[in-house]
């Protein structure tokens, strides 16, 4: 959880930790200046592992990288009572669960960009796993020279 630095309201939440109310798990209260003190509450629920804002928050506060889907778009053991359920029941049954608790206040819309795989256009849903990458230069430069003197 995180609010801006500048925002006086909650001043009083520095040092502390807050639980999420359907999972019980805690989590620390942190400062930072990308949280928009005109958005909604003025707090930001950070999700290093499944937002890039939030992960650069994480990586700024030292916050913990929890995962909570799969690969296939269900739930993980991170989820607790929710695990298995696909990704859209999930979203359904926490706000069946936060309204049944009392701790749903309101619900708006807002205009924000889901992204969309450019072959199937479901939505893609931000998940950080481990990944590896080739220096292309070398290999580039040993293939023209390859195809050159195959050519002469």
């Amino acid at each position: 959880m995180a609010a801006n630095p500048k925002d006086e309201r909650y001043k009083n939440l520095k040092g502390t930790r807050l639980r999420l109310p359907l999972l019980g798990r805690e989590l620390p209260f942190v400062y930072d200046e990308y949280v928009d003190p005109e958005f909604g509450t003025g707090i930001l629920k950070v999700t290093p592992a499944h937002d890039p804002n939030d992960f650069l928050i994480g990586k700024r506060h030292n916050l913990a990288v929890i995962n909570v889907l799969n690969k296939d778009g269900t739930i993980n053991k991170n989820g607790d009572s929710y695990q298995g359920l696909d990704r859209f029941e999930c979203r359904r049954k926490i706000l069946e669960d936060l309204k049944r608790r009392g701790c749903l206040e309101k619900i708006e819309d807002y205009p924000y960009r889901v992204g969309q795989c450019y072959r199937c256009r479901t939505e893609v849903e931000p998940y950080l796993s481990p990944q590896w990458f080739v220096k292309m230069e070398k290999l580039a430069r040993e293939a023209v020279k390859a195809v050159k003197e195959k050519k002469d």
